[in-house]
Formats: C-alpha cells, structure tokens, sequence
C-alpha cells in the first residue's frame, strides 16, 4: 500500500515529503503562525517551497546559497511556468489579473542569486516557477527589494571560501502573522521578509520590510521573534545582528507608490 501511494505521488508529480538536501526542517505542524501551519512542502532539486494551497501562493521559498557561486552568476531573465508540482487548479498563473499594475510577479528566491546554474531544470529554471512568485509592487520590486538581493549577492561573494547561508523569502501582506490576502485580492500593506542562517557560525536573522501608509519601514530582528519554526537550529533567537544589519547598507525608507 505504502509503494504504491508513493508511486502515485510520483505519477502525479507532488512531492510533500522533507526535502533530503536541505539542512532545515520547518517546524509546519507545531507551528503559531496560521500561513506556516496551512503549509505543504513542495521539493525541488534546489528550492523548498512552503505552499499554501488555499490562496494559491506560497508562504515562503528555501534555498542555499554557496560563496563560490557567487563568482559565477550569469545573469538573464525567461518566462515564468507554473510550477509542475502542483496541481494547476491550486496554484496562480502567470497572467492572473492579481499581477496587473500596480503590482507584478516578485521574485522570492531570487533569479539572479540562481544562476550559476542555467542548465534545463536547473537552480534558475526553479526560480520562474509561479510557486515561487507573490504579487508585490513594481516600485519596489524593481528598487529597493532588488538592492537588498543585490546586497545579499555582494557580501556573499566577499565571505570567506566555503561559507554557506540558508535563506527563506516570504510575505505577509497585512503586516501580521498570516497572509493577508484571499485568492483573488492583495492588500495595500503588505510585509515582506527575509529570514537568513550561517548554520556554521549559528547565527540568523529576520530583515522585514513593511509597508504602510505609503511608507517601507526596514527592520532586523531574531527569527523566533516573527517566525518561530523556521531555522529551529540555526540559533532562532541570535541577537547580534550586525552582519544581516550591513545588507540594508544603502537600502533606504522611501514612498511607496500606490
């Protein structure tokens, strides 16, 4: 019974099981926040997706990140798919109306940070998957949000050989600790996040970025404070903060246009 469930599993695409490479096992089932516990891990080869199916969006998205990929980034951009995962009917497409101006389809696992790996079904291929896609403003995506990932890019490259950092990207649109949207409607105040972990040095961080009332608020605090069930052993509560502090270098407060 049990082999043949996993060969329709397989059949049908759907991977629901701990992702094998990945280090960190997201706390879903114990966990407080109602995104995280509404959650089914989706696995790829070099993304974890934290999906939840009711708004047909993700919670969040895991990858890896190594120092020496970062001297090998390529560049480019290509089309976003639906991820072959999930089941049509649970998952956005590209050009649902919810991705109309003033909104576009943002990155949480970054494009760029993948491309050291261009192949067919590879690192950068994953990260058009509209699983990995929330609805998030052009003003933004395309300024500040992207001069973090720069940033992340940046420092990484310039760590010492052999340094790794876990990153989770999501968010919450309402600011709170659940997604604040139905499937067919976004919120003008929106949070998004980046939870990073240096799993060697046991130290992570939470960097929110939140918008309201036109304005994006930047702040930096211990993962466990916002997100408690994500990086478990990566130090949850780490306060000292500084090295995730100098990613928002040059990553300023600024007007969000509506």
């Amino acid at each position: 019974m049990i082999k043949q469930f996993l060969i329709i599993q397989l059949l049908l695409g759907v991977c629901y099981a701990d992702c094998d490479w990945s280090p960190d096992k997201p706390k879903i089932k114990e966990s407080l926040i109602n995104g995280l516990q509404k959650s089914d891990v989706i696995c790829h080869d070099h993304i974890m997706v934290l999906f939840n199916k009711e708004i047909g969006f993700p919670f969040a998205t895991y990858a890896i990140h190594k120092q020496e990929q970062m001297t090998r980034l390529e560049g480019g951009r290509k089309e976003f798919i639906p991820d072959p995962n999930i089941p049509l009917n649970d998952q956005h497409l590209p050009n649902d109306t919810i991705f109309h101006l003033p909104y576009s389809r943002g990155h949480l696992t970054p494009s760029y940070i993948m491309t050291y790996d261009k192949s067919a079904n590879g690192a950068w291929e994953e990260t058009y998957y509209m699983s990995n896609i929330l609805p998030q403003t052009a003003y933004l995506n395309e300024g500040a949000w992207e001069k973090l990932e720069m940033n992340i890019v940046d420092t990484l490259e310039q760590q010492p050989s052999g340094t790794v950092w876990e990153i989770y990207t999501g968010g919450f649109w309402d600011g709170k600790n659940e997604l604040g949207a139905t499937k067919n409607e976004i919120k003008t105040d929106y949070l998004f996040w980046k939870a990073l972990c240096n799993r060697k040095k046991c130290s992570s961080g939470l960097i929110t970025a939140y918008n309201h009332d036109g304005v994006l608020r930047w702040d930096v605090v211990p993962v466990a404070k916002l997100l408690p069930g994500l990086f478990d052993q990566c130090c949850p509560w780490n306060k000292a903060l500084s090295e995730w502090k100098a990613l928002l270098n040059n990553v300023n407060e600024h007007t969000v246009i509506i």
